[in-house]
C-alpha cells in the first residue's frame, strides 16, 4: 500500500501549488482554489486511509483480510472519481455559502475515508461513524438551528440505526448468517444525522443498486460470485447522491 502514501503526497504538493493566494480570488468558471483544497482534501484521505489500515492490521494480527494491491489501487482510482465529482457538483449545483460549502466538502471527505477502509478492511472504525454522527447533530442543530436538532435528524439517527439492526436480527434469526455489520447500521446512523429522514430512502436505494450493479459487473468480468461485499463504499455514494438531491 505504499504507493497510497505517494499519490496523497503528490496531490497535497499538487494542491499547494496551485491553491496560495487563490482561495480568496476564485472565478465561478474557474474555481481553481475550489480545485486546489480538493485534491488537498484527497490526497490527505489517501494517507489517512493508508494509515488507519496499517493500524487496523497491527491491532488484528492478521493481514489475511487485506485486498491484493491491483484491487487496492483500482479502489483508489474509483474514490479520487467519485470524490472529485461530488466535490465540482457540490460547487457548482449546491446553493450554499462558502463555509456551509466548506464543511459539506469535509463530510465528503470522511464519507471516502470511511468507504476506503471499509473497502480494505471490512471494518467501520466507531471513532469515525461516531465523530460523524455528532457533527451532524452539531451541524443541524446549534450552528444551523441555534439549539437542538430538529425532529427529522434526530429520526434521521434512531431510524438510520434501527432499519438495518432490524434486518440484521432477522436474518440473523432466519438464516444464521449476518446480512449487515453494526458498522454499517452506525454509518446509515450517522448519515442520517446530517441527511435527515426523509434523505434516508435515497441513501438506502442508490446504496443497494451500487452493490447489485458492482456485483453483476465483477461476475462478468471474472465469472466469480462475490458472497461477501462491503456496504461502506455504496452507502457513501448513496449519500452523496441524497445531499445533491437534497439541496439543488
Amino acid at each position: 500500500m505504499t504507493s497510497i502514501g505517494q499519490l496523497g503526497q503528490w496531490l497535497l504538493f499538487y494542491a499547494h501549488s496551485i491553491n496560495l493566494g487563490l482561495l480568496d480570488q476564485v472565478d465561478r468558471h474557474f474555481p481553481i482554489g475550489w480545485v486546489g483544497l480538493s485534491l488537498a482534501l484527497a490526497g490527505a484521505v489517501l494517507a489517512l486511509s493508508h494509515w488507519f489500515c496499517g493500524y487496523l492490521r497491527r491491532e488484528l494480527g492478521s493481514s489475511s483480510w487485506l485486498g491484493p494491491a491491483r484491487r487496492w489501487r483500482t479502489v483508489q482510482q474509483w474514490f479520487l472519481v467519485w470524490y472529485l465529482a461530488s466535490a465540482w457538483a457540490l460547487y457548482l449545483l449546491m446553493p450554499l455559502s462558502d463555509s456551509a460549502r466548506l464543511v459539506w466538502l469535509l463530510w465528503l471527505a470522511l464519507l471516502g475515508l470511511l468507504g476506503l477502509i471499509d473497502a480494505q478492511t471490512a471494518i467501520l472504525p466507531n471513532e469515525l461513524t461516531l465523530a460523524l454522527l455528532l457533527g451532524g447533530l452539531l451541524w443541524q442543530g446549534p450552528v444551523l438551528a441555534h439549539g437542538l436538532p430538529p425532529p427529522d435528524y434526530v429520526w434521521g439517527v434512531l431510524v438510520g440505526w434501527a432499519l438495518p439492526a432490524g434486518v440484521n436480527a432477522w436474518h440473523q434469526w432466519r438464516h444464521r448468517t449476518i446480512a449487515i455489520g453494526q458498522g454499517d447500521a452506525k454509518f446509515l446512523a450517522a448519515l442520517g444525522a446530517w441527511l435527515g429522514l426523509g434523505s434516508l430512502p435515497v441513501v438506502w436505494l442508490v446504496a443497494c443498486a451500487g452493490v447489485l450493479v458492482y456485483t453483476a459487473v465483477s461476475w462478468v468480468m471474472t465469472a466469480r460470485w462475490h458472497s461477501i461485499v462491503t456496504f461502506g463504499p455504496f452507502l457513501a455514494l448513496g449519500a452523496s447522491a441524497a445531499m445533491l438531491l437534497k439541496y439543488v
